[in-house]
């Protein structure tokens, strides 16, 4: 399923979502390849994390660092 039919977002919105929080936020690797013809996103595990959070010193949780 589409994330954008799953969310009721239009393209634009995912994609800035993905950018902007996925990547930038959460500091995940974030893959987009096409697989017949469809859009299909990962997160791709990386050896070395590379949180923000981490970076500043509050926390080890990503995400928990975002929603301060």
């Amino acid at each position: 399923m589409q994330p954008s039919c799953a969310t009721h977002w239009r393209q634009h919105s995912v994609r800035g979502f993905f950018a902007g929080i996925v990547r930038k936020k959460l500091g995940l690797d974030l893959r987009s390849e096409k697989v017949d013809g469809d859009r299909v996103y990962r997160i791709v595990q990386v050896s070395t994390p590379t949180r923000p959070s981490a970076a500043r010193g509050q926390g080890s949780s990503p995400l928990a660092a975002y929603l301060r």
